[in-house]
């Protein structure tokens, strides 16, 4: 068989889209490829990588391979900035955590200063997914994901894509302190027997930020992003594929964000603690409510934007509890049973919290307290062993908050759902203490 590098990429593209019953080709094409390498270009090993860690078996080899080959010294095919993001997110997408293109990656972006936000943003969500997030990464890229080295007022959409990654990424960015990196550079020192100027080595520290600096910093320019908007004029728009939009205007200019990014953008707001970002996560829950976005919210986001409101409400007195609440919580009893199981344990967590806050909610909290009861108890096997803890207390405290008519209606559905928790313990406790041992048994054995 004869093919050109072109001829073979564009095959393995189109078979790794049809996966079904293709590996086996994949893998032909990957020892043809291997066997071709020194026909292939820097672009065309990069899109190597990109289908090969597409596909449900990732191609481990291949992607060593790839690194192999752009390690080499005496090789000429070296990463630009571009390409370095698109390997990178190549190996993220495999979760293949690589030592060496993880160096050659970092040696390529050393100079990041034109690149784009947009890849910016690519290159510390593919680092924190590769578990190799640092100080010194978030100091070069971050002030460029945020878009506030090219201007003094980022785009709404970009800080937005950036805080919504700071959440998901938070609790590897909790772990980023600052090291002590040196980058070598030359200076002209004189020598005292010497009139002649010669070149020395003298290593600097390079720029490092704690994870902690990085979300202080992308909540306060979210802050301003936000605050420049009008969020009284907050809609909702369905696209062609289901997807929810919403839509700002920002500088009298419309801004298109995706819903999730959004509620991504609140909860970052609120975990700060800090009164103004939350009475501005409130303002936004507010606006969100009043546009009636709760309608095309799953039930995940829902109890997410509880968790808003709750928080909001926690950190910052002059927030509406109320308003806030209500149309969220009477929504939960109307949601099919096993809708409501995933986000039992949060939202049964946020029920005590709820009637410390607002007591007018008591009754919206009964019904949605008897109606998670009436799904979790059937179906408790779905529920981890933590997770059945935090239900449980979340519902012994329950009757010392709400009135002796609501505690005693929900007390029978409350009771039955005490004694199939405590009756399964013991069997959901060994079941758990399995899986937990062939874990250990299995991340063992990987590092051996």
């Amino acid at each position: 068989m004869s093919m050109t590098p072109a001829e073979l990429l564009a095959v393995a593209r189109c078979v790794a889209e049809r996966q079904s019953g293709q590996l086996r080709l994949l893998w032909k094409i990957a020892a043809f490829a291997v066997e071709h390498l020194s026909s292939f270009t820097v672009q065309d090993l990069a899109c190597l990588a990109n289908v090969y860690s597409s596909i449900d078996s990732v191609h481990h080899g291949m992607l060593n391979v790839v690194a192999l080959i752009l390690a080499r010294p005496d090789d000429e095919r070296k990463l630009d900035e571009i390409l370095a993001v698109d390997v990178l997110a190549s190996f993220a997408r495999a979760k293949y955590p690589l030592p060496l293109l993880l160096t050659e990656a970092r040696k390529a972006l050393a100079d990041c200063e034109s690149l784009a936000p947009a890849l910016a943003l690519s290159a510390l969500q593919s680092f924190a997914t590769l578990e190799a997030l640092d100080g010194e990464l978030l100091a070069a890229f971050l002030p460029r994901a945020l878009g506030s080295a090219e201007s003094s007022k980022p785009g709404l959409q970009q800080v937005c894509s950036t805080a919504s990654w700071a959440w998901e990424a938070l609790s590897q960015l909790e772990k980023v302190g600052v090291e002590s990196a040196f980058m070598p550079q030359e200076v002209e020192v004189e020598h005292a027997n010497e009139h002649m100027g010669k070149l020395a080595v003298r290593e600097t520290p390079l720029p490092s930020m704690t994870g902690q600096e990085a979300l202080d910093r992308i909540a306060q320019i979210l802050s301003n992003s936000l605050r420049a908007c009008d969020l009284r004029m907050l809609r909702l728009i369905q696209t062609a594929d289901g997807t929810s939009m919403c839509i700002l205007v920002a500088d009298r200019r419309p801004v298109q964000l995706q819903s999730k990014k959004l509620l991504a953008s609140a909860l970052l707001l609120t975990h700060e603690k800090v009164e103004a970002y939350c009475s501005l996560a409130g303002e936004l829950m507010a606006a969100a409510t009043c546009s009636a976005l709760q309608t095309a919210w799953s039930v995940e986001q829902q109890v997410l934007w509880l968790q808003v409101a709750v928080e909001a409400a926690e950190a910052a007195p002059t927030v509406s509890k109320t308003e806030l609440v209500l149309p969220l919580l009477k929504a939960f009893p109307s949601h099919a049973p096993h809708l409501l199981i995933p986000e039992a344990a949060c939202l049964a967590g946020m029920f005590p919290r709820l009637l410390m806050l607002c007591p007018a909610s008591q009754a919206a909290v009964t019904e949605s307290s008897i109606a998670l009861a009436e799904a979790v108890r059937p179906d408790l096997f779905r529920l981890r062993v933590r997770e059945a803890r935090q239900v449980l207390e979340a519902y012994l405290q329950l009757p010392a908050l709400l009135t002796e008519a609501q505690s005693q209606a929900l007390q029978p559905y409350a009771s039955a759902l005490f004694q199939s928790i405590l009756d399964g313990f013991p069997v959901k406790l060994k079941s758990e203490g399995v899986f937990h041992r062939r874990a250990a048994c299995l991340l063992v054995g990987k590092n051996r």
